[in-house]
């Protein structure tokens, strides 16, 4: 069975990924007809039941033992007709072998097909798994800036106005710049960490906001226990300060952050004004945290948005 064994592994390993694989089918089907001719030929199967048969014939009787006088020889006696079964035994072993053939070239390409098929599906995972952390990586790259810009915008005002709390407000944004630079690489953070991120944040906006704005700024919940995606909540905080801010008019700027047994929650309402230096800029704001929540909760999230051009609401809620 030897030949057998060589024939599958010429198969395998040489004409299948030289000729198959690379679309040669006229070469292929040559060397598989080639093969089939060899096999036919050489009747691999017939040898080896003839082989068997021939070690395992009785030995007769040594020569010259129980011989008994014949009143004629026997050599001129014709010789018996073969019986059907003889003469059907090479036909039959013939059909044996092409069988054998076959079968172990279908076998052989079915596994070959079967490999290939899988690990193409493991680079097509592969490369959208990528693609995905490649998408992921460039989203937080892209807030830092924006982010940095706003809050030193803030710290600019109260440089120039001397104000008290100048110092104090240079200490919270490195807290948040550490928090940014060290958090944003990783895939998860703590909820507690975000939310003290997003304190920060706040305190510093409140700063540079008139007596008509009040925000209400509340958690509940066991948040050292839960694990959220970095600044998630805070590019929903920055829009908030980015559209629902007005010196002119009375405001009010509502954010709940709630920890539940498996489930992050997250509420903000704030007024809309159109008329605000930054209304109309387009930033990544909102899309950014979609694309986010799309590639790590698909199915797992719940995001909701009203907009009736006087409140803007939102609603999040996260399965982790």
């Amino acid at each position: 069975m030897l030949v057998f064994a060589l024939i599958f592994y010429l198969h395998f390993y040489l004409f299948i990924p030289k000729l198959f694989f690379r679309r040669q089918f006229l070469a292929y089907g040559l060397v598989f007809g080639a093969g089939l001719l060899l096999v036919s030929w050489q009747q691999p199967f017939d040898r080896l039941i003839m082989r068997h048969e021939s070690t395992d014939r009785p030995f007769g009787p040594p020569p010259g033992l129980n011989e008994r006088p014949e009143r004629f020889d026997r050599s001129d006696r014709p010789a018996p007709p073969p019986t059907r079964r003889d003469s059907g035994r090479e036909s039959l072993l013939d059909i044996v072998s092409i069988m054998l053939y076959l079968m172990i070239w279908a076998i052989g390409l079915a596994i070959a097909i079967a490999q290939r098929s899988r690990q193409s599906e493991q680079r097509a995972t592969q490369a959208e798994a990528d693609k995905a952390r490649a998408e992921l990586s460039s989203l937080k790259a892209q807030i830092n800036p924006h982010f940095l810009f706003n809050t030193l915008n803030t710290i600019y005002t109260l440089a120039r106005l001397n104000h008290p709390a100048c110092t104090e407000s240079i200490m919270k944004l490195s807290n948040i710049m550490r928090y940014v630079s060290d958090e944003v690489r990783e895939d998860f953070v703590l909820l507690e960490d975000e939310v003290a991120c997003l304190r920060h944040y706040i305190e510093l906006q409140e700063l540079r906001l008139s007596k008509k704005t009040t925000v209400k700024f509340e958690t509940s919940g066991d948040l050292a226990h839960q694990q959220i995606p970095p600044l998630i909540l805070m590019t929903l905080v920055e829009n908030i300060f980015k559209h629902g801010v007005s010196n002119r008019e009375a405001s009010v700027i509502e954010i709940k952050v709630v920890a539940e047994t498996g489930k992050v929650l997250f509420y903000s309402k704030n007024r809309i004004f159109q008329n605000t230096p930054e209304s109309g800029r387009t930033g990544i704001g909102l899309d950014n945290v979609r694309k986010r929540l799309e590639h790590i909760y698909p199915d797992r999230h719940l995001l909701r948005i009203d907009d009736d051009e006087r409140f803007f609401i939102v609603n999040l809620e996260v399965n982790t």
